[in-house]
């Protein structure tokens, strides 16, 4: 079985050396990994305002976490190229 793992947040806060992340929502399940990326985008245009957001990613380098992977769910929306 497989695990799908998005964490979206809206920035984060020093607090000495630590960092906090603001608003974090999970979005974790076991359905295909083409559902998974319809989810995070559905789950992000829902929301967010796209056309303002800034959209940083990260991976574990996995075979579903690729740079193109990240660019699916966000491309329509300008934000990813």
């Amino acid at each position: 079985m497989e695990v799908h793992h998005a964490i979206v947040y809206e920035g984060w806060d020093m607090n000495g050396k630590r960092v906090s992340i603001r608003q974090p929502k999970v979005i974790m399940t076991t359905v295909s990994s083409d559902a998974f990326w319809k989810e995070v985008q559905a789950f992000a245009a829902h929301h967010y305002s796209l056309e303002k957001a800034q959209i940083v990613t990260n991976s574990d380098g996995g075979k579903d976490t690729q740079q193109r992977s990240f660019k699916k769910p966000f491309h329509n929306h300008g934000i990813l190229s």
